[in-house]
């Protein structure tokens, strides 16, 4: 069973590098197989320090239940 994160986390900083080394991968391969609810191009902006700029498409994905950024 997977680790329960604390989703109530005020930062996201905080939550970096905290998933134990044995799940990164489930976790990956999971994000990984979820299915594209729609995307578009334009330059994404870093999360954490609004440093720079990602260019690349951005987009929403779904296993049927969950929807996360991609």
């Amino acid at each position: 069973m997977l680790s329960q994160p604390d989703l109530n986390s005020e930062s996201l900083r905080y939550n970096i590098n905290r998933l134990p080394v044995g799940e990164k991968s489930v976790v990956c391969d999971y994000l990984d197989r979820g299915v594209a609810l729609f995307e578009w191009m334009e330059p994404s902006i870093d999360l954490l320090e609004a440093r720079f700029e990602i260019p690349a498409g951005r987009g929403m994905k779904t296993d049927g239940r969950f929807y996360w950024r991609a």
